[in-house]
């Protein structure tokens, strides 16, 4: 059967934007053609979002962890007097390429505004694109004409895109010819935060096979390949739960389960409470190691969708851990398919 994988997972930490730091890029960049104001009659500054994810990379040699914020935008403020005309104001946008791709750029809920074609030079890489909308006077981030200026990229420190010793962080660069202080108008790059870390995380993989109960086809395990990415084993006996559409299966039993190919099955703890199935391997892993588990599913008779939840997935610890690195560790089953 063909193995399928979780498409994302979810990010961690809410965190607060920081303020502006220094510039610590320099910036040669012309500003769009538009009506402008006076020269020196604006002051355009950038400001945080008040929004954001936390994300979490490692050092190379995996002893230190890094925790930084995703490269989601800031708000656009003017301390006046007069606002910036519309299309007068550029932005410059400067990310880490091997983690990110940009896809799209909003102001304020706005539909996606058009923004260049991104220019490499290493490791980072920038692209621009034009303020469709006037500027108005605002100095607050929460006030109702704060401008935020949201960038959107596909990517993140999924493993084994998680190592780096020399990570760029993103910044936004306020470009206009009639700002009189440039000196606030760079949101980033801000330093990541280091911790001394002990990384570890858990891949899962399935095989499944299709079952028909009444009108409905629907997708079971059977088996699931669990490995221990490392480099450190799981801070805990690793764990996992199962869980299938209640109308469709009247059962489901472990058949088998081996660890590095030795047989672990009398060990592993299987139960099943309310139509949902945990087990219990009843002991760490360590890098590299393999476990295997095999499931027996049976369809019911004549069954009906219950619409539940049809997910497996696997965990090393019980709570979160910021250690553990961001990896493939559950996978959803397609939806039941019933016939009218």
């Amino acid at each position: 059967m063909v193995e399928k994988i979780a498409p994302s997972i979810s990010r961690r930490t809410v965190v607060t934007a920081a303020a502006w730091s220094a510039p610590v890029i320099a910036v040669a960049a012309a500003t769009p053609a538009a009506a402008a104001s006076t020269a020196g009659a604006v002051d355009l500054f950038a400001d945080g979002l008040q929004m954001g994810s936390g994300m979490t990379y490692f050092n190379k040699d995996l002893t230190t962890r890094y925790e930084t914020a995703d490269p989601l935008g800031f708000t656009l403020l003017n301390n006046g007097p007069e606002p910036a005309p519309a299309g007068s104001v550029l932005v410059q946008v400067r990310y880490d390429n091997r983690v990110f791709t940009p896809t799209e750029v909003t102001i304020s809920g706005s539909e996606p505004i058009p923004f260049s074609t991104p220019v490499a030079s290493g490791d980072a890489s920038t692209f621009t694109f034009t303020v469709p909308q006037q500027v108005e006077v605002e100095t607050d981030v929460f006030g109702p004409n704060a401008l935020r200026v949201i960038t959107r990229f596909d990517g993140s420190f999924a493993y084994p895109n998680d190592v780096f010793d020399d990570y760029v962080e993103p910044s936004w660069t306020i470009l206009s010819d009639d700002d009189a202080d440039t000196s606030n108008n760079i949101f980033g790059p801000f330093t990541s935060t280091p911790y001394p870390a002990t990384p570890w995380g858990l891949t899962l993989e399935t095989e499944t096979t299709s079952l028909t109960s009444g009108s409905c086809t629907f997708d079971v395990p059977t088996s699931v390949t669990v490995t221990s990415v490392g480099p450190n084993p799981t801070p805990e006996a690793v764990t996992g739960y199962l869980r299938l559409d209640t109308g469709l299966v009247s059962s489901v039993s472990l058949t088998g389960a081996t660890h590095n190919g030795n047989s672990i099955l009398s060990d592993v703890v299987f139960e099943s409470s309310g139509g949902a199935y945990s087990f219990n391997l009843g002991r760490p892993l360590e890098a590299d190691d393999v476990v295997v588990l095999s499931f027996d599913v049976e369809a019911a008779e004549n069954g009906g969708v219950n619409g539940d939840m049809a997910q497996i997935g696997v965990s090393g610890f019980n709570g979160q851990d910021l250690n553990e690195r961001l990896t493939i560790s559950y996978f959803d089953f397609d939806k039941p398919v019933c016939a009218p």
